[in-house]
């Protein structure tokens, strides 16, 4: 059990620095939404207006105003909170 519990304490930490799904942003190519984030490879997929889906680092992207932070989320409705969680198949 006590590994569990680090791995959530990993991957809330971690989300901390991602601006949430559904988020708007500007990336290098153009405006889009996040549809997914790799917590392991801190990458953030973005859907653009035509569709395409591009990975992106963190600090390639930026969020616009009306976008908050998985914390500034966390803060308003801690009652809702999302984690992805990926699982590895050990052998």
């Amino acid at each position: 059990m006590c590994c569990l519990m680090f791995e959530h304490e990993f991957y809330r930490d971690t989300m901390k620095k991602f601006p949430k799904i559904s988020s708007k942003v500007i990336t290098p190519s153009g405006q889009g939404k996040i549809v997914d984030i790799n917590v392991f490879m801190e990458k953030i997929i973005v859907e653009h207006e035509d569709g395409k889906r591009l990975p992106y680092k963190l600090n390639e992207i930026k969020t616009t105003h009306s976008s908050k932070s998985v914390k500034e989320d966390n803060k308003e409705d801690n009652n809702e909170k999302k984690i992805i969680m990926v699982t590895t198949k050990m052998k």
